[in-house]
């Protein structure tokens, strides 16, 4: 039962990012519309509203712990993606063919 809230909490939070990025990565290819833009800015608040809804007011134990379980878990993986960007910027957006390929070749 508790397990279910916290996989419910990842999956938003992997929604919510996507609906962030959508839109950025539409303005760096230059293929962003308004239409694209108003249905990301719809969609992150959407999902905003729902991890808020999941989270506040603070629930009590054991959710909590849950709440804040998945909290830290963020954090670890933000630190460690952090820690490891510049090996993984190459991987998401290697700059020449060059690279592609060695990247592929690893």
């Amino acid at each position: 039962k508790y397990g279910a809230h916290f996989d419910t909490l990842g999956l938003l939070v992997a929604y919510l990012l996507v609906c962030i990025a959508a839109p950025v990565y539409l303005m760096r290819v230059r293929a962003l519309s308004p239409l694209s833009a108003v249905v990301g800015l719809l969609g992150t608040a959407a999902v905003a509203g729902m991890i808020l809804g999941q989270v506040s007011p603070f629930p009590p134990a054991p959710l909590r712990g849950i709440i804040i379980g998945f909290a830290i878990f963020l954090a670890v993986g933000l630190l460690l993606v952090l820690a490891r960007r510049g090996t993984w910027s190459r991987a998401i957006a290697p700059s020449t063919t060059d690279e592609v390929v060695d990247i592929a070749a690893r």
